[in-house]
């Protein structure tokens, strides 16, 4: 039996996340089926967020199609809206709602802890995740401690310091400047950090979909659902290697 990883938690800006409930779906009403079309020819990688969280957050299936509470959600009233949604937060993060950790008195360390140990992420990726939950806890009114609502980032630093930082993990492990591609740079210092990360997170931290014709971010979109089907042990093999 394959031991199946937990599913990545929304790392998508919450503002983000709430807009695209209150313009696209509420304004042009609940499609049978959510997928990157509701985004026009050039979806960003925002885009493939918003979807990774409406999956995680069980409001929408692996096939796209929306759940009853999805439904409720974008036409509820602000106030009905909180009861919803705080709901959807209860369900999908036991974790942090278990009786064994109480978030009115945890830390922001235990905290970092708490998401860190249930969803095998690290680096960047805790700060992104615990940014969207503080933001929609605080949004519904789920009682947080001082030191969650002021937890500092734990991968932030400078923009030169930052850029110092990457030439020289760049200079360490051999990686030649000329080797980079135009406008970016490789961030070796999370990459090595990620290395037991999920590869469709980091696949996500390392590009710009903005970046990418929309041929290319279809193709970067198949890469990520065979990633996570490979995590979860769903490949099948033939006689030509794992297939789709």
């Amino acid at each position: 039996m394959t031991d199946q990883k937990p599913a990545a938690p929304p790392y998508v800006a919450y503002k983000t996340f709430v807009n695209f409930i209150d313009t696209t779906l509420r304004e042009d009403g609940v499609p049978s089926r959510i997928d990157l079309s509701l985004w026009g020819a050039r979806p960003s990688g925002a885009a493939y967020a918003t979807l990774a969280a409406l999956k995680f957050l069980g409001l929408i299936d692996n096939q796209g199609r929306p759940s009853d509470q999805l439904r409720e959600l974008v036409s509820a009233d602000q106030a009905q809206r909180k009861v919803i949604f705080s709901e959807v937060l209860k369900d999908s993060y036991p974790g942090l709602f278990a009786d064994s950790f109480n978030l009115k008195e945890a830390t922001a360390g235990q905290f970092d802890e708490i998401i860190c140990e249930n969803y095998n992420i690290h680096g960047s990726t805790v700060d992104k995740v615990a940014g969207f939950f503080i933001s929609a806890a605080e949004d519904v009114g789920l009682p947080l401690s001082t030191h969650i609502r002021s937890r500092k980032r734990i991968a932030g630093a400078s923009p030169k310091r930052a850029k110092k930082s990457k030439l020289k993990s760049n200079a360490e492990v051999g990686v030649s400047q000329e080797s980079v591609p135009l406008g970016r740079s490789i961030e070796i210092e999370n990459t090595i950090s990620d290395q037991k990360q999920r590869p469709e997170i980091v696949l996500l931290d390392m590009i710009d979909m903005a970046e990418m014709s929309p041929e290319e971010q279809q193709a970067v979109w198949t890469l990520i659902q065979y990633l996570k089907r490979k995590d979860a042990g769903l490949t099948k093999k033939s006689g030509h290697g794992s297939s789709e």
